[in-house]
């Protein structure tokens, strides 16, 4: 387990984070840009000294500010993977790999190059060099050389911000089968809500440099997206149908959703992620029967807050929901906390398989 509380004054923004990585597994830094994401990496990498606070990683104190330790950059046994590939122009894929290999610690990761080769499919590119490579080519070799490096944790800064869709999601995959290989904290930084849901388990959400939330990513998104992000509500569900690839029925917290998406390529009992719009929400006292949608279920009102000119109110219909309303008045009458409502959800978004 890593434990990060730490607090520093930058010139323009003051960073302030207080909270526990699991010992295996994605942790999303995830936030706006200019956040302080990758000022808390850096801190944890030592490249950047808290001015108060400490960093503990099991039994290993790498940063006190009250005990006076510092553990430089090369004793702390962390893979950094940057923005950039960075790697060593004059070295071949392979040499750039093995580059920091033989260093040791009792709570590393003990990389084997085979497997790390294989898991980021870069076997065909050991003999060629850096300039001859695509950026996604370029982020696994990267990825490669900092788990080849044994580290006891993985950081790494949005290591897709310069592909492109494709080879995002490509690297996407990739990461999450490391993820699943090794037990060690991986932090990730990002402010793409889809890949944090691909790849983390839970999220740290920094804004203007503090931590405001932190939990699962599910949760967290939801939490927050009604100030900052959109109107999408983020759900973690398994595929229960497909029929004829193009009808998916989805099963989150025992509710059944129904959605159509053509040539989907899902399986039954495929993890998914999917997403609702909050304006494909329609609340009414009674059923409409003039929507076509599978979607129809009765809940609970379990709060009503008014922001930004428009009531957002809460619905518990097995998963929490909202709906944002001009006004608190549907068919003549002010909606309140214990109301039964049906919920008419006309769309289904699938976020990521």
């Amino acid at each position: 387990m890593l434990k990060i509380n730490i607090e520093k004054k930058f010139s323009d923004i003051v960073i302030k984070s207080d909270f526990v990585v699991e010992a295996k597994g994605v942790t999303a830094l995830f936030g706006k840009s200019g956040a302080g994401k990758t000022s808390i990496i850096k801190m944890v990498s030592g490249l950047v000294t808290p001015d108060s606070g400490e960093i503990i990683y099991k039994d290993t104190i790498l940063f006190s500010s009250s005990k006076n330790i510092n553990i430089p950059v090369h004793k702390r046994f962390i893979g950094y993977v940057f923005q950039e590939s960075r790697l060593f122009p004059h070295m071949d894929i392979k040499s750039n790999l093995l580059y920091g290999s033989k260093r040791k610690h009792n709570n590393s990761f003990h990389a084997d190059f085979d497997q790390v080769v294989n898991l980021l499919g870069i076997e065909h590119l050991l003999n060629r060099m850096p300039s001859n490579l695509s950026g996604g080519e370029k982020q696994r070799t990267a990825i490669g050389r900092a788990l080849l490096s044994n580290p006891a944790i993985l950081l790494m800064d949005e290591p897709l911000a310069s592909l492109d869709m494709l080879r995002r999601k490509e690297l996407l995959n990739y990461i999450n089968i490391i993820a699943k290989h090794i037990e060690i904290p991986i932090i990730y930084v990002s402010h793409s809500v889809e890949e944090i849901l691909k790849i983390a388990s839970n999220t740290a959400f920094i804004d203007k440099g503090s931590l405001l939330d932190y939990g699962s990513t599910v949760s967290v998104l939801n939490k927050i997206n009604r100030q900052i992000l959109d109107d999408f509500i983020y759900f973690k569900g398994i595929v229960k149908s497909v029929i004829d690839n193009n009808i998916i029925t989805i099963e989150s917290n025992s509710l059944i959703f129904k959605t159509y998406i053509e040539n989907s390529g899902l399986k039954n009992e495929q993890n998914i992620y999917f997403s609702i719009k909050s304006d494909d929400i329609l609340i009414s006292y009674d059923t409409i029967t003039s929507i076509n949608t599978d979607n129809v279920y009765q809940g609970i009102v379990t709060n009503i807050s008014f922001d930004n000119n428009v009531y957002i109110v809460s619905i518990d219909i097995g998963i929490n929901i909202f709906v944002k309303l001009q006004s608190i008045n549907i068919w003549g009458k002010n909606i309140s906390i214990n109301d039964k409502l049906f919920v008419i959800i006309k769309n289904i978004h699938i976020t990521d398989y």
